[in-house]
């Protein structure tokens, strides 16, 4: 009886420690991949095309410009100067998180997004019945291959590691 409550209530579910074994090692792949911009004391910044603001106010003002504004290329028209995938970007991470400042976005906003399309590649791998270690290799050649590590070197993850989060889960 006592067997079956340590196990059952104690020791984690195969399932719960697989997920941790996940995102931990999302984690240690992001500080190892990324460490030379993430212990830098500079600003992350893309000089041409898509920059993250310094500071929280211009976070909020990015926000607030890409609501007012209406791109007629795409889609037929969308708001937002970028995609249509705008409002939910700027409802999520310009206003839900423009709180912190962008020297913390710039640098950490990535591991978020590994996270969670990392967590949603785990799910799919799960569905197929696929074992720790093929889940393993999928979810890291997922989120850290030569595409995302330029994203997030160049700027470009800002925006668009938003939208690539969210592959995984599209499929469900």
């Amino acid at each position: 009886m006592f067997s079956s409550i340590f196990k059952n209530r104690i020791l984690p579910s195969e399932g719960a420690r697989n997920l941790f074994i996940v995102i931990l090692a999302i984690t240690v792949f992001y500080i190892i991949a990324f460490r030379g911009i993430l212990f830098n004391s500079d600003h992350v910044y893309q000089n041409w095309d898509n920059g993250i603001p310094p500071f929280s106010i211009q976070l909020k003002h990015l926000a607030d410009i890409s609501k007012s504004t209406w791109w007629s290329s795409i889609d037929m028209g969308t708001p937002g100067v970028w995609t249509g995938m705008t409002r939910y970007f700027d409802l999520v991470i310009l206003n839900g998180l423009s709180f912190l400042d962008g020297k913390l976005l710039a640098k950490w906003l990535y591991l978020f997004y590994a996270l969670i399309g990392g967590i949603g590649f785990w799910l799919i791998c799960r569905i197929l019945g696929w074992g720790l270690y093929t889940t393993l290799v999928v979810v890291l050649i997922s989120q850290f291959n030569p595409k995302t590590y330029s994203m997030v070197i160049s700027g470009h993850w800002f925006s668009q590691g938003f939208v690539y989060m969210l592959i995984p889960w599209l499929l469900f």
